[in-house]
């Protein structure tokens, strides 16, 4: 059987002294053309079309985390996949896709126009507890 943890234990790991505390209060949400980098260590190689500097993640329940921000889109493209930076901007701390009604982070479209506005309404963090 695998390890699980509790819905305490991973409101620990996703919070303040965990995952949300490394994260820190001004965080990085950078938005791509191409594919997820196969290496997860490394930012994805298309072009940027945006950063999203999101709030500060509210405490965690049951190991989640939220937040909501948005910004000017910087390039046009097709919006493909995404990283999440700490708020130094530098340092990766996940990464997934993106695209219209599919991916990790879904859009109503996923055409990108530069001076649009790329809106993030929630970006979920979860910490599975089971």
């Amino acid at each position: 059987m695998a390890m699980r943890l509790t819905n305490a234990a991973a409101s620990a790991a996703a919070d303040s002294t965990g995952l949300r505390g490394y994260i820190s209060t001004t965080p990085k949400l950078i938005f791509y053309t191409g594919n997820v980098n196969a290496n997860n260590e490394l930012a994805p190689a298309g072009t940027v079309l945006a950063t999203v500097t999101i709030g500060n993640f509210g405490a965690a329940t049951n190991g989640v985390i939220s937040s909501i921000g948005g910004s000017a889109v910087a390039a046009t493209g097709k919006v493909a996949c995404w990283a999440l930076f700490k708020s130094d901007g530098t340092t990766k701390v996940a990464d997934g896709t993106a695209g219209q009604g599919a991916g990790d982070i879904s859009f109503d479209e996923d055409d990108w126009l530069a001076g649009g506005t790329a809106t993030v309404g929630a970006f979920t963090i979860t910490v599975p507890p089971a």
